[in-house]
């Protein structure tokens, strides 16, 4: 018997996605990975067509939209999706010239947006120097005693044991 084999795109390790998307699944992915930075947001993901619908920020309020995920924007034409009744295809690859509706292309759009790139979780970066006493400040002593023996009781049942602490929660 064949064992499956995995097929994956070009190495882009963007904000933990490792490979670039090979397939609509992987579009999807990556566009909730990037919506806020496009100044939009999803109501509904829903079977059929179109995929998506989300509304977007114009400068004077939000406009809905509806939105198709494809592989690339030329299988919107192969599906035989109606132009008419979509106003955006998302996409990994824009490659549909003359296409009668906005098309947002992921493979350039990344390229110009910040990365957070994989780091361990028990790291410490700039962005995670947060104390365990930034979670008791203003509190009694007696919370304060609490916080830091739980620290320490659970710290102590293994080496392995690790704690992240972030701005709003201890993990």
């Amino acid at each position: 018997m064949l064992k499956e084999k995995s097929i994956v795109g070009d190495l882009i390790n963007f904000r933990g996605l490792v490979y670039s998307p090979v397939n609509e699944n992987g579009v999807i992915f990556l566009f909730g990975k990037i919506i806020e930075d496009l100044n939009m947001y999803i109501e509904e993901v829903k079977p059929g067509f179109p995929d998506c619908l989300g509304r977007r920020f114009t400068g004077r309020g939000w406009e809905k939209v509806s939105i198709e995920f494809e592989f690339k924007s030329s299988h919107f034409q192969q599906h035989g999706h109606d132009p008419n009744t979509c106003d955006i295809i998302v996409c990994w690859e824009h490659d549909w010239p003359g296409c009668p509706i906005e098309v947002i292309e992921l493979k350039g759009i990344v390229k110009g947006l910040p990365n957070r790139p994989i780091v361990r979780p028990d790291a410490i970066t700039e962005e995670k120097k947060y104390q365990l006493e930034d979670h008791y400040k203003g509190t009694s002593a007696e919370i304060k005693e609490l916080f830091e023996e739980f620290d320490h009781q659970v710290k102590e049942i293994d080496e392995g044991i690790w704690s992240n602490i972030a701005k709003t929660a201890i993990v």
